[in-house]
């Protein structure tokens, strides 16, 4: 590297970076990848309680157990057109929050 000037070096990690940014975004579609073909294969009501486990998973801990008990028992009995509002009104209230986080009634 001794005959290197400085815009040889600049060079050397633009173009490591962008091979490191392509690779993570080839890691990225990949993944979605799998995940959408994952969830093509099952059933609308197995997808909603999927996505359901997801978002309520996404809490952390911060539900109680008697309130995720109660959330199941009104998805089980759900039909699935209820099912997939219920699991779009879970995960939108999780996307919106700051920090992930809500304050959930108990």
């Amino acid at each position: 590297m001794g005959d290197w000037t400085p815009w040889h070096i600049v060079a050397l990690f633009t173009v490591l970076a962008l091979a490191g940014i392509g690779f993570a975004a080839l890691i990225v579609w990949y993944k979605l990848g799998r995940r959408r073909q994952a969830l093509s294969d099952m059933s609308p009501d197995d997808q909603a309680a999927r996505l359901l486990g997801e978002a309520i998973g996404r809490s952390d801990g911060e539900l109680h157990t008697d309130t995720v008990d109660v959330v199941f028992a009104i998805f089980a009995r759900s039909s699935s057109e209820q099912k997939r509002t219920l699991v779009a009104a879970i995960s939108g209230m999780y996307d919106t929050a700051p920090d992930g986080y809500t304050t959930c009634p108990t």
